[in-house]
């Protein structure tokens, strides 16, 4: 397709999976939480709208599974740093068990402290092969190098009957289409870039149907907006947008996030 910033991106002629090729380096797991950029910390910290955010996550579930019915466990991929965990346990009694591959995350956020585990999700999944009643991989599975081996490993750790719910950037959603190369999901984060045709072909790969398909809203803080756009859009040292602004927040849907539900056959 395209080379940007030194990582070639390429289109499978036969299933249109977008993908960029793994590299030595995974920026994903950086030796200090500093190489992250401010935004992305913002992000992870708590924020104004959180609550909303995760409350509106929540009922998204619920619309397939009560998580109020005893014995219900979820597991939470890619925790970042536990926010929608340690929000679901507040208002929520089922189990909830989270994994999270980075270590400076883990480290500066405890997650040990809320039952995380330092791991990948495959590595996971071969440790603990006990299944799930839902799933959440919210903004995770495009982290993955090696897509086929991420999904299977959903699969295998969703009950019979059980729910995986999963959101990530839409490749072929407006802005992706719009923008091309510039779209500022094609990042160094990123390795896996779907869209609907072909989340619901990693789905029927391995063994799961999809039952919802759509792009929902979120809720974001007014100086978190800014500040993505300034750290992944512009790139430039333009002034940072203050914290004061986080005090206000808006729904956002540019529709180049894709959210699905994927259930394993009973």
């Amino acid at each position: 397709m395209f080379e940007k910033a030194g990582r070639e991106y390429g289109r499978c002629r036969r299933c249109a999976l977008e993908s960029a090729p793994a590299t030595d380096v995974n920026a994903n797991f950086p030796l200090s939480i500093d190489s992250y950029e401010p935004a992305y910390r913002q992000y992870l910290d708590d924020d104004v709208g959180d609550a909303v955010r995760e409350d509106d996550v929540v009922q998204w579930i619920e619309r397939r599974v009560d998580l109020k019915r005893p014995g219900v466990r979820v597991l939470d991929v890619g925790s970042g740093s536990g926010k929608f965990l340690r929000h679901l346990r507040r208002v929520r009694p089922c189990e909830v068990v989270g994994v999270e591959p980075s270590g400076p995350l883990f480290q500066e956020y405890g997650l040990a402290a809320f039952g995380v585990l330092p791991m990948t999700l495959p590595e996971f999944a071969s440790r603990h092969p006990e299944p799930f009643d839902v799933i959440t991989a919210l903004d995770v599975i495009e982290h993955a190098p090696d897509a086929s081996e991420f999904v299977r490993a959903l699969a295998a750790l969703t009950k019979p009957g059980g729910y995986v719910f999963v959101s990530t950037p839409d490749a072929r959603g407006g802005p992706a289409r719009l923008l091309g190369r510039f779209w500022h999901h094609y990042n160094a984060y990123h390795y896996v870039l779907y869209d609907a045709d072909t989340l619901a072909r990693a789905a029927r790969t391995a063994g799961l149907v999809t039952v919802e398909s759509g792009h929902r809203a979120r809720r974001m803080s007014l100086s978190y907006i800014g500040n993505y756009a300034r750290d992944f859009l512009l790139r430039r040292p333009v002034s940072r947008v203050s914290r004061a602004a986080s005090g206000w927040s808006i729904d956002v849907n540019l529709r180049d996030v894709i959210s699905v539900v994927w259930q394993k056959a009973a």
